[in-house]
């Protein structure tokens, strides 16, 4: 159970990496902000479904 809780937190983090390093690079218009902000948005969502994992899964045991 604990390895689903890693790699979705491992996973948030590699976006929030292309948020802040790969997409100012491809894209030079208005939408770069908008791309991040999915992103960002994106990676705080799987974070809070690796934490109520992580809590439902340590509440049972």
């Amino acid at each position: 159970m604990q390895k689903l809780t890693v790699t979705l937190f491992i996973f948030s983090f590699l976006l929030l990496g292309v948020a802040l390093c790969v997409v100012p690079e491809l894209i030079h218009n208005k939408q770069k902000e908008i791309i991040q902000l999915a992103l960002f948005i994106l990676a705080c969502l799987i974070d809070i479904v690796a934490l109520r994992h992580h809590q439902k899964h340590s509440i049972t045991r």
